[in-house]
């Protein structure tokens, strides 16, 4: 009875503690992901005249000359909140690879090809 009422308390207690916000523009960037089905690719080739725009710290907009694409962190990379030039550190024959490579020490967990209107509603969840 006493471990009953002790396990009880202890999930009541859990139930108070906060939990971290999650960011809304984060949230909806997820959802768009999930709902409009994009693709996860493997890599995507560099090239010298590359940009990138920074939406949060889980993701960036990068923009090649063959497309956009939307780069998602397993952790926040706030690295990126400095606005140097940032390049990507490809390890292969310019190509970066999701889950191996990083953006300015930040590794790549995922990698999105985005078309055009894709690409435009994704910077407009970010403000």
């Amino acid at each position: 009875m006493k471990y009953a009422a002790l396990i009880s308390l202890v999930v009541l207690l859990g139930g108070c503690v906060d939990m971290p916000e999650v960011n809304e523009v984060d949230q909806a960037i997820s959802d768009f992901v999930v709902v409009g089905e994009l693709e996860s690719l493997d890599s995507i080739r560099l090239r010298e005249r590359d940009s990138w725009y920074r939406i949060t710290d889980y993701f960036v907009m990068y923009k090649t000359r063959d497309g956009e694409y939307l780069f998602e962190f397993a952790r926040p990379c706030r690295e990126l909140r400095d606005p140097s030039r940032v390049t990507p550190d490809a390890r292969h024959d310019n190509r970066i690879r999701a889950g191996f490579d990083t953006l300015r020490g930040c590794r790549i967990h995922r990698i999105y090809g985005l078309d055009e209107g894709q690409a435009e509603e994704v910077r407009g969840l970010g403000g």
